[in-house]
């Protein structure tokens, strides 16, 4: 059995952030161990000894991996995931790798039932069938389930607004309600149930994916003439009452605020917007930037840099596409890991003075920060 994951009495992240905490770094990291922790990948591959599960824990193992996203190719059983999430969390032994899934709950659960899993209902139906107290209960169940299975972040609750012309939320019912209020109840109880088991959270999908009427996945989305700003407040009330471990940036656009790139990689929007606005000094993680709102507009050097100068602490990609638009162009590179290419696309960006140093430093010391709450699980 895994030892019981325990946080500090400071139990919220967000909290935590703003005090000096103890970190488990590595011992005199490199410049790339630092970029490393900045990126999170997809995968491959169902067992420790398949091809593409070595390849991964050796980048693991060099610190240029700081987390790992799971989807369902990755999981076939209770028991299959745990050997495989134990054999990923070995690779390193500085420090713990986040481990993280997608686990909604309806069409958005990567452990489903289907595999031995519990399965949990969509955001939508807990809200309609549970009160929050009756849904936090619900949740230690979910919470428990990834806890056993070796996950330690949970890329959850969606605290977008509910609204049926939604594609991408209200269309998979992946809304707790369209009053921002109950949003902030029904997630506050998700969150104090997974923080039960030492889950990480993460409030996705800033600034609001709720009223926008396309879907990122498949290309931008403006959001110019849909977009509210109370969208905004289950972000600012979590964000005060020290719930959010982490915030994921959504590719949308909004050319009020800024009408160059999407808020996943705008400073406006981030930096203004979320840091200073609405007060959040913890992880910001874009989405998945292999999606087409990114992959069909930005190669993927000028998504790296812009995602890094605009705010982003890690960089998350599926690397999961079957035609990737940003291939690598030279021999040189075709050769190199994926991790390695983001490493190297940054440390060039550092020489070239397009990148501070001091934004690697930040990010670094704010997963640093966060990893450091989570204690090392054992068989």
């Amino acid at each position: 059995m895994f030892r019981n994951l325990i946080f500090s009495a400071i139990s919220v992240l967000g909290t935590l952030m703003q005090n000096n905490v103890p970190s488990q770094a590595m011992s005199n990291p490199t410049l790339s161990q630092k970029i490393g922790q900045m990126i999170m990948v997809g995968f491959h591959g169902d067992q420790p000894n398949s091809q593409e599960v070595i390849a991964l824990k050796k980048e693991i193992t060099k610190g240029h991996v700081g987390g790992v996203v799971f989807f369902n190719y990755n999981i076939e059983s209770p028991q299959q995931i745990r050997k495989l999430t134990l054999a990923l969390q070995a690779a390193i032994q500085d420090l713990p790798l986040l481990l993280a899934a997608d686990q909604e709950g309806g069409r958005v659960q990567r452990l489903p039932p289907s595999k031995g899993f519990m399965g949990f209902m969509a955001p939508q139906t807990v809200s309609q069938q549970n009160t929050p107290a009756q849904a936090r209960l619900y949740y230690q169940n979910m919470a428990k389930e990834l806890h056993e299975a070796g996950f330690n972040l949970n890329l959850a609750p969606g605290v977008d607004l509910y609204s049926a012309q939604s594609p991408a939320i209200g269309g998979l019912s992946r809304s707790y309600s369209a009053n921002p209020a109950l949003i902030v109840q029904y997630a506050q109880a998700f969150i104090e149930a997974h923080h039960k088991y030492g889950i990480l959270t993460c409030l996705k999908h800033y600034p609001g994916h709720g009223l926008a009427q396309k879907d990122s996945h498949l290309g931008m989305v403006d959001i110019t003439d849909t977009h509210q700003d109370k969208e905004r407040t289950p972000f600012r009330e979590l964000i005060q009452s020290g719930h959010a471990d982490m915030v994921m940036t959504a590719h949308l656009v909004h050319r009020n605020a800024d009408n160059r790139y999407p808020s996943s990689l705008s400073p406006q929007m981030l930096q203004n917007w979320l840091r200073n606005e609405d007060g959040f000094q913890g992880i910001v993680i874009t989405d998945d930037l292999m999606m087409g709102a990114i992959s069909k507009k930005f190669n993927l050097e000028e998504a790296v840099i812009q995602a890094i100068l605009a705010g982003n602490d890690i960089l998350l990609f599926s690397n999961n596409a079957a035609s990737n638009p940003n291939e690598a162009k030279s021999t040189q590179d075709k050769a190199m890991t994926f991790p390695g290419r983001i490493i190297k696309i940054v440390q060039q960006a550092i020489e070239q003075e397009k990148i501070p140093l001091s934004r690697i430093e930040d990010s670094y010391q704010r997963i640093i920060r966060a990893k450091s709450q989570l204690h090392r699980k054992a068989a």
